[in-house]
């Protein structure tokens, strides 16, 4: 007898498609947005107003539109590039935490590996008492 497997339902992203309450739809989507995109959107547009608010400021006095770009537009390329781009086909998250292990455990970590194990350099005079040279 053959079982459904729920676990591949589990593994699917949470979408949303429109904020609504009670049957009042506020926004609607043209495509569902997965809910790390929400988060990164955010995360990003309150970096960019907690430490490049002057900068873009200054921006805003001599320019129309810049500033609407940076900040609508460097959140949402993030979001987007977070969501869709999958190195190595794993979700980004685990390719940059594979990355930061990689980076530790052998380029930090200069010892040797033998048998399984780190182990570090043992340099030995060798002497040959036995050779006439």
């Amino acid at each position: 007898m053959n079982y459904y497997d729920y676990s591949v339902g589990l593994e699917t992203p949470y979408w949303i498609q429109e904020f609504s309450a009670r049957g009042k739809v506020y926004f609607r989507f043209q495509t569902p947005k997965s809910v790390p995109f929400f988060a990164i959107f955010i995360g990003t547009f309150l970096i960019l107003m907690l430490f490049f608010l002057q900068p873009i400021a200054f921006l805003a006095k001599y320019t129309l539109g810049i500033p609407w770009l940076l900040f609508f537009y460097l959140p949402l390329k993030a979001g987007k590039s977070y969501v869709e781009e999958l190195p190595d086909g794993k979700k980004l998250h685990f390719y940059v935490w594979g990355l930061l292990r990689y980076f530790k455990d052998f380029t930090l970590d200069q010892r040797l590996i033998f048998q399984e194990e780190r182990r570090s350099p043992v340099i030995e005079k060798m002497v040959f008492e036995k050779t006439r040279l």
